[in-house]
């Protein structure tokens, strides 16, 4: 695979979610997790905040947050490919395990 080869594939990650997911932060596995669950859920924040145990205010405060992070909108549907590519690309790389 291309994650035992040696072969660097970090560069096609979006480079602000790359940081989230090597940074020691707290709060930030947090915001990658968010976002993961969040688009997979079709956006729906009932079903997100439930995933989470989270309440929806909170996850109204996180993805606001993860806009001006990455500067990306939710509407977007070329954003919302870049963003799950990215995340495979972290979960193939080794850097982020997706839920």
């Amino acid at each position: 695979t291309i994650a035992k080869s040696g072969r660097n594939i970090e560069y096609m990650c979006i480079p602000e979610l790359l940081r989230l997911a090597q940074s020691d932060k707290p709060g930030d596995k947090e915001l990658l997790d968010t976002l993961y669950l969040y688009i997979r859920a079709n956006k729906s924040v009932k079903k997100s905040a439930e995933k989470l145990h989270i309440h929806p205010n909170t996850l109204f405060y996180r993805i606001n947050k993860l806009k001006q992070i990455l500067n990306i909108s939710m509407d977007d549907g070329e954003d919302i490919m870049n963003i799950l590519f990215s995340y495979k690309v972290l979960e193939v790389s080794g850097l982020h395990s997706l839920l």
